[in-house]
């Protein structure tokens, strides 16, 4: 199995502090945040191959970071690649999807892979998440309960069914229709991670996995998994979330129970 991660934002929200590091590779606690991510991937029993797209303003600040992982990878039998996808500035950037395209070009997916923005940290294991979506044969997305509005209309808010299969996908709606949350990390089954491209042969937006994800279902069934409320999940894409991420695992562990 491979994972992807997606890291090559400008992360313009978080200016200045981006100007010169990309929000993947911003210290939290002490650790980049993406390392966190790194911990978790590197748990999955399947994991074969990590993948990392970042853009060309912030090359060098990956292929310093990119070493220690490679030497850490390594001694797991698993390999890592950096990706450096061209772009310089926000105008030109590829997309989420676009980038996706662009590693599962050079690499493609033949056992599934779990596809992730790098600027999220995750307070839970991500290796019982890839083996319900091994087990199932279907690609499988998070859901997160939120109650306030304005964060709704800020997210993809997905609709699922009483056997917790997928069938609604809402990017940013001004009108929410329901009070779930998904954020951008996907575990796709090689059929799945197949249809990236036909996706955007068909004037699919690149640039958020929301759109993808809203062609996916359409398509093929996709579980969703229930997460609980709290802070299993850190968004490293605002400064008040810089903030509180920095607070919150100054002080908590990072993994927190998951009883959903």
């Amino acid at each position: 199995m491979n994972a992807i991660l997606l890291c090559a934002g400008f992360g313009t929200r978080l200016y200045p502090i981006t100007k010169n590091r990309p929000n993947a590779l911003l210290d939290i606690a002490g650790r980049p945040v993406v390392d966190y991510q790194m911990d978790l991937l590197l748990d999955v029993p399947a994991l074969t191959e990590v993948h990392v797209v970042a853009n060309g303003r912030f090359a060098s600040e990956f292929y310093r970071w990119w070493p220690a992982w490679r030497d850490r990878c390594a001694e797991q039998e698993v390999a890592i690649y950096l990706h450096i996808n061209g772009s310089t500035d926000e105008e030109h950037k590829l997309g989420e999807v676009g980038d996706l395209a662009f590693v599962l070009r050079r690499a493609g997916a033949p056992n599934g892979a779990i596809v992730s923005a790098g600027y999220n940290i995750y307070r839970f294991p991500l290796a019982p998440l890839w083996e319900e979506s091994r087990a199932s044969g279907e690609s499988l997305v998070l859901a997160f309960p939120e109650t306030h509005h304005a964060v709704l209309q800020q997210h993809t808010v997905i609709e699922f069914d009483d056997s917790k299969h997928l069938t609604g996908v809402h990017d940013q709606p001004e009108h929410p229709p329901a009070q779930w949350v998904c954020p951008n990390i996907l575990f796709l089954q090689p059929d799945a991670a197949n249809l990236v491209d036909d996706y955007l042969a068909g004037a699919g937006s690149p640039h958020r996995l929301a759109g993808f994800l809203s062609y996916l279902v359409e398509r093929q069934p996709v579980r969703v998994a229930v997460m609980p409320e709290g802070s299993m999940r850190l968004q490293i894409n605002t400064r008040y979330m810089y903030e509180k991420a920095r607070d919150l695992l100054a002080r908590e562990p990072v993994i927190l129970a998951r009883s959903a």
